[in-house]
């Protein structure tokens, strides 16, 4: 959190020495106070340094601010003579300001981020009202946000994704937001200003919308949350195969098993192109896919012979030489209308040269599947 706050002279819980008059700022009683109070967005409790990054330190930058010079050399002469040792600057655990450890450098894929800068994020598992928010560097970068220890040799913390995501007003904390998902955890931050705080809602509500194209800064995103939050993925199987997103449908299907005793059992089904991929929940791999220019689609009506075994709003994938290659059950007639029709027209559309058509030969070939 902040290190900035307001208390009344000499009422700081510290020892109260003296008073010096350094002179009269030359602004008003409120843009004195708009300049002392944005310099809480870089001056954390957090980075306090005994030695190198002191409350001495802040009174020099803020008479500065306020009246063009610092603070007597004096006042804070002591901790820049000790500060001077290589031992006191290990003990005094000073910043690490390595410009080869910038976390651009450290991350290539996060350089050049739409907006970066420090908030503070309340822990997971805690309560808004309590005291668990730590500062955190913040960096928006495509259809994520991500956030590490630090701006400086700081490692990853977590990763949120944004799409579909709507913000909130946080009443908790100074100048807060929540991020909310409509199925997974919120995340509660706090910016150092209401313009900070402005600034991060208006740049997170641009980037809430579908993903439809992506680039490889998204992939690490997509990779990563799979590999460490996977509770934070709606649909494993787009972080999976990312090609496969802006299908032309998708949905949940009840697909009859190949093999005794042919149970049926729910998959997830996308379509895009000619290719009919089909996952397991919570895969992001597919478990088979089917070329559909060599298969059609059709209904099968309910109340025939043996429809009572697989039950209503049923149709099959059939080949070319109309001997059925999969049996698949939807929800609703609709839904089994609308199926119906999205393969057929699939049926009809050449592999072109897409992405999803090289990895739909490739997935068709690994998985063995007879095309």
């Amino acid at each position: 959190m902040t290190g900035v706050y307001v208390c009344a002279p000499r009422d700081a819980p510290f020892h109260y020495r003296e008073t010096l008059h350094l002179g009269t700022a030359p602004f008003a009683y409120d843009e004195c106070k708009r300049r002392l109070l944005a310099m809480k967005i870089t001056w954390q409790g957090t980075d306090y340094d005994l030695l190198n990054h002191n409350c001495n330190d802040f009174a020099n930058t803020a008479a500065t601010e306020l009246l063009g010079f610092g603070i007597p050399k004096w006042i804070n002469a002591a901790a820049r003579r000790f500060g001077k040792s290589e031992e006191a600057r290990r003990l005094s655990r000073i910043p690490n300001r390595d410009p080869e450890k910038h976390y651009s450098k450290l991350y290539p894929e996060l350089a050049s981020p739409d907006k970066a800068g420090y908030l503070t994020k309340q822990g997971q598992g805690g309560y808004v009202h309590k005291d668990n928010w730590q500062r955190r560097w913040f960096v928006l970068k495509g259809h994520f946000l991500w956030y590490l220890e630090d701006e400086y040799d700081g490692a990853i913390c977590g990763c949120i994704p944004l799409e579909g995501v709507t913000l909130r007003h946080c009443d908790q904390g100074t100048d807060s937001f929540e991020v909310c998902h409509k199925s997974h955890r919120s995340f509660y931050l706090s910016a150092y200003n209401s313009t900070d705080r402005s600034s991060w809602v208006g740049a997170i509500y641009e980037k809430n919308e579908e993903i439809d194209s992506f680039d490889k800064a998204d992939l690490s995103a997509m990779r990563y949350l799979l590999q460490n939050r996977k509770e934070l993925v709606d649909n494993p199987w787009a972080y999976g195969m990312p090609h496969l997103m802006g299908a032309d449908r998708t949905g949940v299907l009840v697909k009859q098993g190949s093999g005794f005793p042919y149970r049926w059992q729910e998959r997830h089904f996308v379509l895009k192109g000619c290719g009919l991929w089909y996952f397991k929940d919570g895969s992001p791999e597919p478990q088979g896919v089917i070329i559909m220019n060599k298969h059609t689609a059709v209904a099968l009506p309910d109340g025939e012979k043996g429809s009572e075994n697989r039950g209503e709003f049923a149709f099959e994938i059939q080949r070319s030489e109309g001997t059925c290659r999969m049996l698949l059950r939807s929800s609703t007639l609709q839904s089994q209308q609308d199926w119906v029709r999205a393969l057929c027209s699939a049926s009809s559309q050449p592999l072109g040269n897409e992405a999803h058509d090289a990895q739909l030969l490739h997935w068709n070939s690994k998985l063995g599947n007879a095309t």
